[in-house]
């Protein structure tokens, strides 16, 4: 029992830091739009003096400051929120995780003295494992990492959509399908979990339908009308020619 939770645990530590790495990279990304841009925007004005040859001076300086009212966007907000929620619960995770291991670590020293000495010390360190719930946080680290993980796709998906609709939608229907297929036995009763089982492939074939028509649509709306018309004539053109 104690190794399984030594190997989740080192499974565990791994993950979160490398899930924390890359939820930084986007944080460090997007909280960018929380602040002021006044200097880019003054070194804007003075690159296009230059290259108009004006002087530096008479470049006007920005009226905003550091302590001018700003109101980041609605979509920011929200994009950023759910960033620093994920990045806070895999923290917590890993800073739980920690003690938890070197818990386990001196659990399972072997203690000196008699055999009597090493049993009483051997029962109440089980006793103090049991009294602090160990068992039930080191159970319940997987659980936090997972909801970490499903609030960095969804926010992933919110910060896609702007960019790429198509790409968001894969996306989303990717990670709801996952989700909805891995956490099922958590929220259901064992007696049903058969029917999840039964809508594996279902759910799977949905997905790949999914994707399968959003690249089409994609690639069909890459190409301009004049190829599509083109292509068209081509078709006709090499028709009648097998008719004659």
């Amino acid at each position: 029992m104690v190794e399984g939770w030594k190997d989740g645990l080192d499974v565990l530590l791994v993950f979160a830091g490398l899930f924390l790495a890359v939820v930084t990279t986007f944080v460090a990304r997007t909280s960018q739009s929380l602040q002021l841009a006044s200097i880019l925007y003054e070194l804007t004005n003075v690159q296009r003096a230059a290259a108009n040859g004006a002087l530096v001076d008479s470049v006007p300086r920005s009226g905003l400051t550091p302590f001018s009212d700003f109101r980041p966007a609605t979509s920011d907000l929200w994009v950023n929120g759910l960033f620093f929620t994920s990045l806070s619960l895999s923290l917590a995770t890993a800073l739980v995780a920690v003690p938890m291991k070197q818990w386990i670590h001196l659990y399972m020293a072997v203690p000196s003295g008699t055999p009597r000495d090493r049993c009483r010390v051997r029962q109440f360190r089980y006793m103090g494992l049991q009294e602090w719930r160990v068992p039930f946080i080191i159970g319940f680290l997987p659980v936090l990492m997972s909801a970490s993980l499903g609030v960095f796709l969804a926010d992933l998906v919110i910060f896609l959509v702007p960019l790429c609709l198509a790409t968001a939608s894969v996306v989303g229907a990717f990670t709801f399908t996952i989700f909805a297929d891995t956490q099922s036995p958590t929220f259901f009763p064992f007696s049903i979990c058969h029917v999840f089982s039964k809508l594996r492939c279902l759910n799977m074939f949905s997905l790949s339908t999914c994707i399968s028509f959003i690249m089409i649509c994609s690639i069909g709306s890459s190409y301009p009308s004049s190829n599509l018309k083109s292509q068209r004539n081509l078709a006709l053109h090499s028709q009648r020619r097998c008719q004659t």
